[in-house]
Order: structure tokens, then sequence, then C-alpha cells
């Protein structure tokens, strides 16, 4: 919601409750506040809700929404052709961020994966906040499963050096929020410092 309200993009946006709802909407200049009864308004509505719920919510409120919505589906772990065959009447489509929800808020440029041309309205909401590729959207859970393996498998192994280092845990944690993300993210923007760069000259040297 963020980069929408730095793009200039006004977002309806529904919770069942209410204070909920208020107390998002309350923080975005251009996020407002919408009823079932706004439903029928909308022709494209954005499924930000928890997997398990997708189905429920659709078979509950359905009936609100015009005949022609376009209906995206985020969640990563829930398979919009799956949602399809439950609801074929209705036009859903993939959009899957392959990334991290709060590097989006916080820096933009978000990539998204839908597994077909998206129409105009949809590709507007989303091209202004980042670029928009057509694959399987598979590759995005692959994508995640294999960056959380890595990097929790980088962040364990550098526990265990800190802890054989004795060092103390008020730096540790500041290498893993600070110094780690930051380094991985010079590396692939191929913007390493020359400390970095013989770090990575070393390394690939050793496995050479």
């Amino acid at each position: 919601m963020t980069q929408w309200n730095r793009a200039g993009i006004q977002v309806a946006v529904f919770h069942p409750h209410s204070d909920k709802k208020h107390s998002f909407t309350q923080k975005y200049e251009l996020a407002k506040a919408v009823s079932l009864d706004d439903f029928h308004r909308f022709s494209t509505v954005i499924l930000a809700i928890p997997p398990g719920a997708v189905s429920e919510f659709i078979n509950e409120h359905e009936y609100h929404f015009l005949k022609a919505t376009t209906f995206i589906n985020m969640a990563t772990a829930q398979d919009t052709e799956e949602i399809q065959q439950k609801f074929p009447q209705l036009s859903i489509v993939a959009m899957k961020l392959m990334g991290n929800a709060a590097d989006l808020e916080l820096r933009g440029n978000g990539l998204f994966v839908t597994e077909q041309p998206v129409n105009q309205p949809v590709n507007h909401l989303f091209s202004a906040i980042g670029n928009i590729v057509i694959d399987e959207e598979q590759t995005v859970s692959n994508g995640n499963k294999l960056a959380t393996y890595y990097a929790l498998k980088m962040a364990t192994e550098l526990e265990a050096e800190a802890k054989f280092q004795n060092i103390d845990p008020i730096y540790v944690e500041r290498m893993l929020t600070s110094l780690a993300p930051e380094v991985i993210r010079a590396y692939a923007q191929e913007e390493l410092g020359g400390f970095g760069k013989k770090v990575l000259e070393t390394l690939r040297l050793e496995d050479s």
C-alpha cells in the first residue's frame, strides 16, 4: 500500500472488522475504507488474505461483485488454478511477488509473476510499483524456498562462527540484520566495495 500511495494510486480497503480497516486506511492518504455495499463498484479486487481464506471469502461475497470483476491472487502458497477450478465463472489471475513484502514497502521496485497477460487496469496497478513478468507462478514458490534455505544456512553458520570467536551477541544481531543483508544487496547489484571484492575473489579462488 505504501508504494501505491507514493505512486498516487487510490486503493479501496475492506476488512470485516471496522476498527482494523480504519486503523489501516488512516496510515495512507490514498487508502479509502469501503464496505460490502461498495463491492459492486470495483472491477479489480486484490485478494490480500491468507491462502486458506480465499475460497471462503469468494463463496461468502461473490454476489456483491460485478460479473466482470478480476480477482488477483497474490498468496504465494495458494495455487491460482485451484481457485479458478472452484470458481470457473470468475476471472482470477495470479500476481505473485518474487521477494519480500517488507522490502517492497521500503524500496518499491517489486517483481511480480503472472502466468498470462493481464488486462490494462491490473497492468497499470502493478507496473506502477514494479515489473511484471510472465512465468509459472510456481517459480515464486521455488525461489522463496531456495532463498529462505540459503539465508538461514548463512545466518546459522555466521552465528556458530561468531560464538566460536566469542563475539558479543549484540554485535551478531547487527551483523545479521544490517551487515549481511547489505553485502548481499551490493553483490546482487554489482556494487561491492573494495573489501567485499577482495573477499569475493578469495571465495572464488577457494571454489576453483
